[in-house]
């Protein structure tokens, strides 16, 4: 993949250590390329006469309606404050990442390659099969 991965790159302050200014109860200063999202109350997920609303007002809702219905009901949630980058992670970010933390990436990311691999083994044994059939082997 050529380019900026689409992945945004959170770093929760929950998880990960922070250093922490003189009161102790917030960073010293913010990572590069982070900016810090405080957290609090938000409501997530829709109201189950939205879904309603929602499935009647476009046709092809049917096609998305387990989606959607898995976003019901509406509830409130605590978000703890976290680092979020304010850019696309670049190929070179991600990789920096992998080798700092030991995270392997997702495996359909290598399935490409994996299937080149496999096409050009199968294509090396057959041109060693005829080559031995060639020399009468």
């Amino acid at each position: 993949m050529a380019g900026a991965l689409a992945l945004l790159c959170v770093l929760s302050v929950g998880s990960a250590p922070v250093a922490l200014g003189a009161n102790r109860s917030e960073p010293a200063a913010e990572p590069p390329g982070l900016v810090l999202v405080p957290g609090g109350r938000t409501q997530i997920g829709i109201e189950p006469r939205e879904l309603v609303r929602l499935l009647e007002a476009d046709p092809n809702a049917q096609n998305y309606a387990g989606s959607i219905s898995a976003e019901t009901p509406r509830h409130e949630r605590t978000i703890e404050r976290f680092y979020l980058m304010t850019t696309e992670v670049t190929n070179e970010q991600y990789l920096a990442y992998v080798q700092a933390t030991g995270v392997r990436p997702p495996e359909h990311w290598g399935e490409a390659a994996m299937r080149d691999g496999l096409t050009a083994f199968y294509k090396e044994e057959e041109a060693l099969k005829q080559a031995a059939l060639a020399a009468g082997r």
